[in-house]
Order: structure tokens, then C-alpha cells, then sequence
């Protein structure tokens, strides 16, 4: 590492993708429920599971705050 330190852009630039990614999750399970019901329910086991890890959460939250 070439000692750079962490600035409060480079911190909000973080925590804004961490969130349109779990918007995008979240739209993206909306629109699997135009195909069918089975494939929406198959894509929010997906996503539960990557949100509610102890690493998602803590990634999520943090974000979040």
C-alpha cells in the first residue's frame, strides 16, 4: 500500500454502491416476478441469504450509517 489515507469521498463513493447494489438486488427481484412467482421466490432465497450473512449485514449497515 502506498500509504494513502481514506478520505470521506472515497468513504460515501463506498457506502453509495453498497446501496445501489442492495436497490439493485431489490429491483431485480421485483422483475424476476414478471417471469413467475417460483423464479422470484428462487432469486429472493438468493438475495436473502447474501443480505442476511453476518458479512452482508455488516456491509449493509455500515453503509447505511
Amino acid at each position: 500500500m502506498s500509504g494513502r489515507t481514506v478520505s470521506r469521498r472515497d468513504l460515501r463513493l463506498a457506502s453509495g454502491s453498497v446501496l445501489l447494489a442492495y436497490v439493485a438486488l431489490h429491483l431485480a427481484n421485483h422483475s424476476l416476478g414478471l417471469v413467475s412467482m417460483a423464479v422470484a421466490e428462487r432469486g429472493l432465497a438468493f438475495t436473502l441469504g447474501l443480505l442476511h450473512s453476518i458479512a452482508g449485514s455488516l456491509v449493509l449497515y455500515g453503509a447505511a450509517a
